[in-house]
């Protein structure tokens, strides 16, 4: 868990290195979270 943080500190002062490599860990979550989000809008343009 601390090299995710030392990731993400990096990635926050503009590390290109540091964003490619929490991207590439986390794009499956992100694509979930994304999928999610959009059939909640659509559940809730439903309604």
């Amino acid at each position: 868990m601390p090299e995710i943080l030392d990731l993400i500190e990096a990635a926050q002062h503009g590390n290109e290195r540091a964003m490619e490599t929490l991207i590439r860990q986390f794009e499956p979550l992100i694509i979930k979270n994304l999928a999610c989000l959009a059939s909640w809008t659509r559940i809730a343009a439903s309604i």
